[in-house]
């Protein structure tokens, strides 16, 4: 998958790069003009190079979680995101404390969730057959 993603993301690169001809490069460096882009235009365009299987799974498994749901996580917590939940059903808070004795002080259990949750494509769920707790594993 690796090597998809980095061709995916080539792809929409050189899309972009060769989207502007010479043509139109060419007056945007002589000129002294500030140019306007409206952010509708980028939007649109950024739809047209990224609308694609592809590309939709890598912008899913790059998806983050706002900072402040980030901020509840706590161990054991009931309303974990489900990726957290399914780590600490794999790893224990004792189970990182005896594996990790000598660590930093912000490498904290508490800390580890959070990072965990996130990223939650990091030992996420599957809904097409394929075993997430195993995976995860």
């Amino acid at each position: 998958m690796g090597l998809q993603k980095t061709l995916a993301l080539s792809a929409v690169a050189a899309g972009i790069m060769l989207s502007l001809s010479g043509a139109q490069a060419a007056p945007l460096l002589s000129s002294s003009e500030p140019m306007t882009i409206n952010a509708s235009d980028l939007a649109a365009k950024e739809k047209a190079l990224t609308d694609f299987p592809l590309m939709e799974a890598v912008k899913s498994s790059i998806q983050t979680l706002d900072n402040s749901a980030v901020e509840q996580i706590e161990p054991g917590r009931a309303a974990n995101p489900a990726n957290v939940k399914r780590v600490e059903s794999i790893l224990k808070e004792a189970d990182w404390d005896y594996l990790f004795p000598m660590r930093a002080p912000e490498y904290t259990y508490s800390n580890f969730l959070k990072a965990i949750g996130k990223f939650p494509a990091v030992c996420g769920t599957y809904t097409d057959g394929r075993d997430s707790d195993a995976i995860c594993r």
